[in-house]
C-alpha cells in the first residue's frame, strides 16, 4: 500500500464531516472512529473502490465478484497517487465480465450535442471469467495492465501489439513488475494449454 492512501482517506472523511457541518466533539468521535476503520486493509480497499465514478457489472462471476473488487481495490491502493486521482476523476467506466479469453478496454465518446447528461465518454474494462482462476499476483497484473488502457489509450485502438507491450511497461513502471510477470506466465500457459488441446 503506497504511504499517500491513508492521508487522502483521512482528507476525504475530513470533507465529509465539514460538509456535514458537526459540532466539535461529534466529529471528534467520527475522525477517531474512521482512523481505527482504516487500519483495516480491506476497509482501505472497499474505501477507494466507492472514490471512483464507477459501477460493477455482475457478469457470470456472481459470488466472485467481491473477490474481484477486492484484488481490484488491492491495486488502487499500490498505485502512484497522481494515477488513482486520474482514474478517480473518470466519470462513467464500467468494469465487467465475458467468457472470451481477453481483456479489453473500450471507450465510447459522445458529441457537444448528444444529450447523455454531460458525459463525454463511456469507458467499458471488460475482463474474462478466467480472471477467477488466476493467482491474486496475476489477477492484480492484469487489473495494472488494463487501468494503462483506462488512463493513457483512451483515443487509441488498442489490440496493437506495441500498445500491449507499452502497457505492461507502464504497468511495471507503477510498480506491479513482479504482477505483470505473473500474469504474462498464466496468458502463456492457458495458451499452451489451448493449443495443446486443439
Amino acid at each position: 500500500m503506497k504511504p499517500w492512501v491513508k492521508s487522502f482517506l483521512m482528507q476525504q472523511h475530513k470533507k465529509v464531516m465539514n460538509e456535514m457541518k458537526m459540532e466539535k466533539e461529534t466529529r471528534k468521535l467520527s475522525l477517531e472512529g474512521f482512523k481505527r476503520e482504516i487500519e483495516s486493509d480491506e476497509a482501505i480497499r472497499y474505501k477507494l473502490i466507492d472514490e471512483l465514478n464507477c459501477h460493477f457489472g455482475v457478469g457470470g462471476l456472481l459470488g466472485h465478484k467481491n473477490w474481484f473488487k477486492d484484488i481490484f481495490g488491492s491495486v488502487l491502493a499500490d498505485l502512484p497517487e497522481e494515477v488513482f486521482l486520474q482514474i478517480r476523476a473518470m466519470k462513467n467506466v464500467l468494469y465487467t465480465f465475458t467468457p472470451n479469453p481477453g481483456a479489453e478496454v473500450k471507450h465510447f465518446f459522445f458529441e457537444e450535442n448528444d444529450n447523455h447528461e454531460n458525459w463525454d465518454r463511456i469507458v467499458i474494462v471488460t475482463f474474462p471469467f478466467g480472471i477467477i482462476d488466476m493467482s491474486a499476483k496475476a489477477a492484480r497484473g492484469m487489473i495494472a495492465h488494463e487501468l494503462v488502457h483506462v488512463c493513457v489509450h483512451s483515443d487509441k485502438a488498442i489490440s496493437n501489439d506495441a500498445m500491449e507491450d507499452e502497457a505492461d511497461r507502464i504497468a511495471m513502471e507503477w510498480g506491479f513488475e513482479e504482477e505483470i510477470k505473473a500474469m504474462r506466465e498464466y496468458i502463456a500457459e492457458y495458451e499452451q494449454e489451448t493449443q495443446d488441446q486443439s
